[in-house]
């Protein structure tokens, strides 16, 4: 399930896309504390700076929760 966030079937990258409220799959990863598919999209380059909406980066979305 991790790789269809990570890259879908033609194989575009989609682990730095977002929603409608700017959220990436690392920010929700983080806010649903899924820490495992957050270490996975790490490893796999996804943006750790990228703020949402609510201006927060998917880091500061695990400290002010």
């Amino acid at each position: 399930m991790v790789e269809a966030i990570i890259q879908d079937q033609r194989g575009f990258l989609l682990i730095n896309s977002i929603d409608k409220n700017n959220d990436s799959p690392a920010h929700l990863a983080a806010f649903r504390a899924h820490f495992e598919i957050l270490k996975i999209l790490t490893k796999s380059d996804a943006f750790l700076d990228q703020p949402n909406a609510e201006s927060k980066d998917p880091i500061e979305t695990i400290v002010n929760e």
